[in-house]
């Protein structure tokens, strides 16, 4: 459904005109319904990823393809969610939710419908009216979660949403998504860079070398669903969470230019 082929990506810095080049070749594919995660070692591009997929910025070479046809710009299909929250203060948990759609030709019946249901899956109700200074920030990014489900994209891009949350919080986002996932397949490019998180998520994970980053290796997750403590804890997890750690910590010593002895027998 999805294809990023040979996609690459420089900047240029403010301060010293210089280019830097991000993202070389970068090649992977999503099928419908599929959960596929990028990691990568820190600041190797996989943000930028998210901006392409966006259409937030445009890639200096290479094609984003959907069912076979290129597509470029922003569209309703391809809803991001933020590592952080990125509600509007002064509207409420339900209009928030309810932005997306009003900038969709919806009856006002059929809106209220579906902003409930969200606020129902999301485990918001009861806060319909409260401002977001005035929520935790689990329910916070429960909100911005259901503002992008509630738009009904094809394509979610999701860019290290739990990253700022406890690790409780964290947990509980993780098991939530997957099971709105689960109910409502949707496509997902999900961003992280905990490793255990992509393995635990995820039909595939992706992952990116330093940078100008490229694609390492593309590993299925051939885990059983849904995904419980039993699975997390299971032989088979620890291997593949084992072998993706090796390759991001490899990578990272390269681009660090880190020479630690505890790292010599990767």
């Amino acid at each position: 459904m999805f294809e990023i082929q040979n996609l690459s990506k420089s900047y240029i810095t403010l301060a010293n005109k210089k280019t830097i080049l991000v993202l070389d070749q970068v090649n992977f594919s999503a099928a419908e319904g599929e959960f596929v995660s990028i990691i990568g070692p820190s600041g190797c591009g996989k943000s930028t990823i998210i901006k392409l997929l966006a259409g937030f910025v445009t890639p200096d070479c290479g094609q984003i393809l959907e069912n076979g046809r290129e597509i470029s710009g922003i569209s309703r299909d391809r809803g991001v969610v933020f590592q952080y929250y990125h509600l509007f203060p002064w509207l409420s948990v339900e209009e928030n939710i309810s932005f997306g759609l009003d900038l969709i030709d919806l009856p006002d019946e059929n809106k209220k419908k579906i902003v409930a249901h969200y606020i129902e899956v999301t485990g918001l109700k009861g806060f319909e009216k409260a401002y977001p200074k005035e929520l935790s920030g689990g329910m916070r990014q429960r909100a911005a979660l259901a503002r992008t489900f509630a738009t009904n994209p094809k394509i979610l891009l999701l860019d290290e949403p739990f990253t700022a949350l406890d690790v409780q919080t964290k947990r509980f986002m993780q098991d939530l998504l997957l099971q709105i996932w689960e109910q409502e397949k949707r496509t997902i490019i999900f961003v992280t860079h905990d490793v255990e998180e992509a393995v635990f998520m995820s039909d595939k994970v992706v992952v990116l070398t330093q940078r100008p980053a490229h694609v390492n290796e593309e590993i299925k997750i051939n885990l059983p669903r849904p995904r419980d403590l039993n699975v997390e804890y299971s032989e088979e997890f620890v291997k593949i969470k084992k072998h993706i750690q090796e390759i991001i910590t490899k990578e990272s010593l390269v681009l660090l230019k880190l020479d630690l002895n505890i790292y010599k027998n990767l």
